[in-house]
């Protein structure tokens, strides 16, 4: 549990000072605007960097993971990287900017495998919204800070992040992936289902980079706003879906955020630039961001259990998604150029459609490996009675404890005693001892009859 804590706080640390430096983060538009920098090749340079960093962390470590002594390594390059911005604009800030960006391609990806060790599946969808939740919080005071003093003062903060990072790292296990191995022993490839997930993050994080490049500037004018409120709704979308109960169907709250996506992109288009536009714009934009955001999050997080390098997981579904948000940028500069204001929301639209198209296809992909997962259950063909409600139904009529309940989710997983052990972070003998109660209060004798059982229930 700690391991677990301290793992996700430096994950939040590091997504702190991306999203407030160098990931088109408010300190460094503003370091731009005094260094009187035309045009946004910095923000492209540094996303590709960033991309690039991301897709090819998983060639850089195997199934060990990362040693501690690489991730201080990147942590001290990114703080020293960072301390060339204090300097006057030259050539260097381009060479380190690009260096800092790919070197956090890296130490994202690489976090993939604490990210697996340290959550079980069903933890993973508030794990991640904590690390997004938090993040952007940091990033949001960072924001105030850089606008009502200097952005050297921003970058002083965003710099603090990588510091106190690194002072926690060492308390984080130095070798905690020995003997790792694929946790479903029986599964077929995951190629083609992580290359539609790919595609599909792909697509739906078009229109958060088409919302930097062409939404957002369109209200700098108003700076006490878009400094502290664009990233609110955001939040509390993520929050309300990370508190929602168990049960809830959150699969249809999907659907939800593409309509709400569609719907502020054509209010962007008929209403003025006031104050009053922008609060509703931004709560229904970012709001859908949110929503969408933790849906191929927690996919993503929910592929890691299929392979025993999670960085080349981890890191190729976030490759995507900074990919979207580069074409989307791309697609916002060609829209300003053309200078029609219907042709923001045509190209919204024509997203959010190609989304809706790739969905069922997506689903049919994944049903095979994630048909508990919170998001896509309602969307496959299955049973009303999920196997949730079955252990729910089990629990009270057998007198289970909820220990012997998640021990009975992994064991239908397909997951090895030993892996079961490992993810609950517990002995093989008291994994046994569990397995023993079990199948004493359920009268059965082996784990077939246990996949019968619940296979008549569900």
């Amino acid at each position: 549990m700690e391991q677990k804590k301290l793992s996700t706080f430096i994950f939040i640390l590091f997504f702190g000072w991306l999203l407030s430096f160098p990931f088109e983060g408010r300190v460094l538009s503003e370091l731009a605007i005094e260094a009187k920098l035309t045009g946004n090749l910095h923000v492209f340079f540094s996303i590709l960097a960033h991309g690039l960093g991301l897709a090819t962390s998983g060639l850089f470590v195997k199934e060990k993971g990362p040693t501690k002594r690489s991730l201080k390594i990147i942590l001290v390059l990114c703080i020293l990287g960072s301390l060339v911005f204090y300097l006057p604009f030259s050539g260097l800030w381009y060479l380190s900017l690009g260096l800092i960006s790919l070197l956090a391609g890296f130490f994202v990806g690489w976090l993939g495998f604490y990210f697996k060790k340290f959550s079980s599946p069903q933890e993973r969808l508030q794990l991640a919204a904590d690390v997004l939740i938090y993040s952007n919080i940091l990033m949001l005071l960072n924001n105030v800070l850089t606008e009502y003093t200097s952005p050297l003062l921003g970058l002083s903060m965003a710099i603090g992040f990588l510091v106190v990072a690194f002072l926690l790292l060492p308390r984080l296990d130095s070798c905690p992936f020995e003997d790792q191995n694929s946790l479903h022993q029986e599964r077929c490839s995951i190629a083609s289902p992580l290359f539609f997930l790919c595609l599909f993050i792909l697509i739906i994080t078009i229109n958060s980079g088409f919302m930097y490049q062409v939404v957002t500037p369109s209200f700098a004018h108003l700076r006490f706003l878009t400094s502290f409120y664009w990233a609110l709704p955001y939040i509390g979308a993520i929050l309300i879906m990370r508190n929602l109960p168990t049960k809830a169907n959150r699969a249809y709250l999907f659907y939800v955020a593409l309509i709400m996506n569609g719907v502020s992109f054509l209010l962007f288009m008929f209403f003025d630039r006031s104050a009053s536009s922008y609060l509703l714009i931004d709560t229904l934009m970012l709001g859908a961001f949110g929503i969408c955001d933790l849906f191929w999050w927690t996919i993503l997080g929910s592929f890691l259990d299929y392979t025993t390098n999670p960085a080349q997981v981890l890191g190729m579904g976030l490759s995507m998604n900074v990919l979207g948000v580069l074409v989307g940028a791309v697609a916002g500069d060609w829209a300003i150029l053309a200078g029609g204001r219907a042709i923001v929301p045509l190209i919204s639209l024509v997203v959010i459609f190609g989304t809706i198209i790739i969905v069922p296809l997506l689903n049919s992909k994944l049903a095979a490996y994630l048909k508990e997962h919170v998001f896509l259950v309602k969307f496959g063909e299955h049973p009303s009675c999920s196997l949730e409600q079955a252990l729910q139904d089990f629990k009270s009529q057998k007198q289970l404890t909820t220990k012997e309940a998640e021990v009975i989710r992994w064991l239908l997983a397909g997951y090895t005693y030993k892996a079961i052990a490992e993810a609950l972070l517990i002995s093989e003998n008291t994994l046994r001892y569990h397995i023993k109660n079990i199948y004493q209060k359920l009268n059965i004798n082996s784990k077939m009859e246990l996949i019968k059982m619940f296979a008549s229930d569900i």
